[in-house]
């Protein structure tokens, strides 16, 4: 996979008689060595197991604590997060994973071909209070050039939605919503199959995709259960049953009339139109992954479910031009009890938990889709075009992802799933108008609120989780299982540095605020082992102070010496 050096992170490093260095004012500011200095602290669990993160607030920092400290040398190679999605959503056949691999493609196979209106269908369709399967019959009541209508008929075997509002359904499939779709998202199938022999792949692409509207059974009750399902995609409908298909053997959207569309006597058939466009995103992926699985390109075959939850609701972000509100109203909403703040893992999507922690997650990977548009919008195959730019990278975890920004030339695409993590993360506490750490200065995501953590109780990380403390100084870790990495927006000086002879560094600082400042700078080896310090006294209209430091030193931080003895970090090495 082609990697995009990052070419706006700097790294102060003095190499003798010749390097010149100048800080930007206002910068975002990351500390990588311990101490860590910032207004945050990104902490990152990059192991297989769990691991117990203590949030303690660390003492403040003396010139002692100083010279005991050894800085981390940096990691010879990445380390990246292994954990296993979850698909106990799914109901998949074990054997779909000993498909035949395919070594040829043979002529598509028709299927999904045109119904005939008021005539009547049987699909085998879910129960989601109980997960079992049932028949159920349709009347099918409008066909398009990419759609069926079929909708469940009443107690007195009419059909519940009229032939009229069916058609005006159609009418929106076919001149909006499929071509939308495949423009942002990609091509789709509405079947999957082997031939008599079970050797060769044969599929169906871009047919007609039948559209279920029934009262999906969910439990909603309108008082005591008031949620209920939209909609849904099941990957067994357009497989053949030599796969592990469920016999339906067509590209299905299953959506609900009842409440979806009201709950007054005639439904609304517009209300469903953006729960159409996210299920169909759902149908674009799995198309995309099973068909590379069948070809021997993946190891799993569907793509990772957080990613895909992301796709289909930037679909519904991109289809009604407006940001989904709701999403980010349960992102405000979380509290310290929540993953958000106390350890979310991107990748995890626990249909079982309580409410708010599913809420939780689905609004951060509603973020993070919109992250994704926002960074590359400025590039071809990026902005609304990203997600199809990403589902045509062979893969289905999230390699897949950073092969796609990779792939447009995204200047900031990161080489570890921590670092993509930890960039979306920092944009939305920052939310700065260029660069990795916002969302390009779009007003919708201007209102996210600090979802750092603020408690004081020790947090248990589940592997290739991550949580953001708020610190007011410094950080001392206790815990080098986990990784860290202190940031902030203080921008607190410019300075420049020059080597003046073997032992001396000249620091132009520029005329700082006040006078009688005690200034220290501090000098590491290549190996981020700390070699000395020097401090000086600022002087009125003074810009220029020489430090004498160790031959070889490499400038990692400059201090503010407080009255208490304590240090206060001015600058760190790294800035964006």
């Amino acid at each position: 996979m082609k990697r995009i050096q990052k070419k706006n992170k700097i790294s102060v490093c003095l190499l003798l008689l010749c390097f010149l260095f100048s800080q930007i004012v206002n910068a975002t500011v990351i500390d990588k060595n311990a101490p860590y200095f910032g207004d945050y602290l990104f902490v990152y669990n990059p192991t297989d197991a769990n691991v117990t993160l203590s949030p303690s607030v660390s003492p403040k920092l003396s010139h002692s604590m100083l010279f005991d400290m050894q800085c981390e040398q940096e990691p010879a190679e990445d380390v990246q997060v292994s954990y296993t999605p979850d698909y106990s959503h799914l109901d998949l056949p074990n054997h779909l994973q000993e498909a035949p691999k395919v070594n040829r493609l043979d002529a598509p196979i028709l299927y999904s071909a045109n119904s005939i209106v008021g005539r009547n269908y049987t699909y085998l369709v879910c129960n989601m209070t109980t997960g079992v399967y049932y028949n159920q019959k349709f009347i099918c009541q409008a066909t398009g050039q990419y759609c069926n209508i079929l909708v469940e008929p009443n107690s007195s075997g009419s059909a519940k939605i009229s032939r009229a509002d069916a058609q005006k359904l159609a009418t929106e499939f076919d001149s909006h919503i499929q071509p939308f779709m495949v423009e942002n998202f990609g091509n789709y199938y509405t079947y999957m199959g082997t031939d008599y022999s079970g050797k060769y792949l044969q599929t169906s692409q871009n047919k007609k995709m039948d559209i279920l509207l029934y009262d999906i059974q969910d439990g909603y009750n309108g008082t005591t259960n008031r949620s209920y399902v939209g909609g849904y995609t099941d990957l067994t409908d357009f497989i053949g049953e030599n796969l592990g298909g469920n016999g339906n053997e067509c590209g299905i959207l299953h959506i609900d009339i009842y409440p979806l569309m009201g709950t007054g006597a005639t439904p609304n058939v517009e209300k469903c139109y953006s729960t159409i466009v996210h299920e169909f995103q759902h149908q674009i992926n799995y198309s995309d992954s099973l068909y590379d699985f069948f070809r021997g390109a993946t190891e799993y075959y569907i793509n990772d479910a957080w990613w895909n939850e992301a796709f289909s609701m930037a679909a519904e972000h991109l289809y009604t031009g407006e940001p989904l509100a709701y999403r980010i109203n349960s992102y405000n909403q979380t509290n310290n009890s929540t993953p958000l703040r106390n350890g979310l893992v991107l990748g995890y999507l626990d249909y079982s938990e309580n409410n708010d922690n599913v809420a939780s997650n689905y609004s951060t990977s509603y973020l993070f889709g919109q992250y994704l548009r926002c960074q590359t919008k400025h590039l071809a195959g990026g902005g609304n075009q990203i997600y199809r730019t990403v589902l045509e990278q062979t893969g289905t975890d999230y390699t897949t992802i950073l092969a796609g920004l990779a792939s447009i030339g995204y200047e900031d695409t990161p080489e570890t799933f921590e670092e993509l993590y930890r960039n979306f993360r920092m944009a939305t506490i920052l939310k700065k108008p260029t660069g990795p750490y916002g969302f390009m200065g779009e007003d919708a995501f201007s209102g996210l609120i600090d979802n750092a953590y603020t408690g004081t109780a020790n947090l248990t990380l589940k592997p290739g989780a991550a949580v953001i403390l708020k610190y007011p100084e410094n950080y001392i870790p206790t815990n080098n299982d986990l990784s860290y990495t202190a940031f902030s927006e203080r921008g607190d000086f410019s300075y420049e540095i020059n080597a003046v002879s073997d032992t001396v560094v000249n620091v132009t600082h520029g005329i700082l605020p006040q006078s009688e400042l005690r200034m220290l700078a501090a000098g590491y080896d290549g190996d981020m082992k700390l070699l000395g310090t020097d401090e000086v006294t600022i002087s009125p209209n003074q810009e220029n102070y020489d430090y004498t430091l160790p031959k070889n030193s490499v400038i990692r931080k400059f201090f503010l010496l407080a009255s208490d003895g304590s240090l206060k970090p001015l600058s760190v090495a790294e800035v964006h």
